[in-house]
C-alpha cells in the first residue's frame, strides 16, 4: 500500500517513477525522485505485474536523469529484476547508458588515491556521507565500502550484459577490470582487523564534502575524540552498520575468504552492538561516539 503512494506518473512524460517522498522536497530531484533509494525501489518493486512501471523508472535514470548525486546501485537491481522476469530485450536495453553513466560520471565523481603507509599510492571510492544518504556518520566522508560496493555491483552488472547477445567482449574485459579493481578495495583496503569490520577510510574533507553542516545532537559522550576515529588514510575505529554493504553482493567475498570476515557477523546480535529493540543500530552501542549524530 505505501510503495503504490510513490508510484508516480508524469502526465506531460507518459513516465512512470517511483518518489522517495511524498510531500516535494528541496533535495530531491526531477519529479521528486531520488538516486540513494532507487535500487530500493526496483528490489522491493520487481513483483510487480505490470513492467512498464519499473521499465520507465529505470529508464528514467539513464535517459532523462544521471544518477550520481548520491550511491546507488540501480544496474544491479535491474539485473536482479531481470532474473525475475526474464525480460532479457529490456535489461540489454539499458546496457549503453549505465556503461555511460559509470564511465562519464561515476569514475570522474568518485574514484580517488589515497596514500598508505606515507608511501603506497591506492585507488579508492571516495563519498561525503551524507550522498551517502548516511549524513553525520562518526566515519564521516572518505573512501567508503558502501560506494565501492555498490560500484563492484554497477560493473558486475555490466560484464553480465556484455555477456548477453549481443556479445562485446571488448565491454566485458573492461569492467571485470573495474569489477576486481572494487572488489580488492574492499576486501584489501577496507578491512580493519583490529574491530574485526569493514570501514570508512577518512580522507582530506574536499570542497563538495557537506558531512558537518548538520546539527551535532548535544548529548555525545564527554570522550567521543573524532580525531581518534578520524585518522587519515586508515580505516575507521569504529563498527558501523554500513560496513555490511558487501555483503549485499553475493558474489563480492569470495567462497574462500568468506571465514576472514564472518566474524563481524556477531555484532549484529550484540546488544552493546547492532541489536537492538526494534531493529538494528546503524553504530556500535559501545562506542563513546554513539551519540554523535
Amino acid at each position: 500500500r505505501m510503495y503504490r503512494k510513490h508510484i508516480e506518473y508524469i502526465d506531460e512524460e507518459d513516465l512512470y517513477v517511483i518518489t522517495e517522498f511524498l510531500p516535494q522536497v528541496s533535495w530531491s530531484g526531477l519529479y521528486n525522485t531520488i538516486p540513494a533509494a532507487a535500487g530500493h525501489h526496483i528490489m522491493e518493486g520487481r513483483w510487480i505485474h505490470d513492467e512498464r512501471i519499473l521499465n520507465d523508472y529505470i529508464q528514467f535514470w539513464f535517459t532523462k536523469a544521471i544518477p550520481v548525486a548520491y550511491t546507488n546501485w540501480i544496474g544491479h537491481a535491474a539485473w536482479q529484476r531481470y532474473l525475475l522476469n526474464g525480460n532479457a530485450t529490456f535489461v540489454q536495453s539499458i546496457r549503453d547508458g549505465l556503461d555511460t553513466t559509470f564511465r562519464e560520471y561515476y569514475i570522474s565523481k568518485y574514484l580517488r588515491e589515497i596514500t598508505i603507509n606515507n608511501s603506497t599510492v591506492a585507488p579508492c571510492w571516495w563519498q561525503d556521507d551524507g550522498r551517502d544518504a548516511m549524513e553525520v556518520s562518526i566515519s564521516g566522508s572518505g573512501c567508503r565500502p558502501t560506494i565501492a560496493a555498490a560500484m563492484y555491483g554497477e560493473a558486475e552488472t555490466i560484464v553480465k550484459l556484455a555477456r548477453m547477445e549481443p556479445l562485446n567482449r571488448t565491454l566485458e574485459l573492461e569492467y571485470i577490470k573495474w569489477q576486481e579493481l572494487s572488489r580488492s578495495i574492499i576486501l584489501d583496503r577496507h578491512w580493519n582487523e583490529k574491530i574485526q569490520s569493514f570501514a570508512v577510510i577518512p580522507t582530506v574533507p574536499e570542497m563538495n564534502d557537506d558531512s558537518e553542516k548538520h546539527k551535532v545532537t548535544e548529548d555525545v559522550a564527554s570522550d567521543c575524540d573524532l580525531s581518534n576515529v578520524r585518522k587519515l588514510n586508515e580505516t575507521a575505529n569504529v563498527r558501523e552498520l554500513l560496513a555490511f554493504m558487501p555483503w549485499y553482493f553475493d558474489t563480492l567475498i569470495p567462497n574462500e575468504q568468506a571465514a576472514k570476515f564472518l566474524p563481524m557477523w556477531n555484532e549484529l546480535f550484540d546488544p552493546n552492538g547492532f541489536d537492538a529493540l526494534y531493529g538494528l543500530r546503524s553504530a556500535e552501542l559501545r562506542h563513546p561516539c554513539y551519540n554523535y549524530s
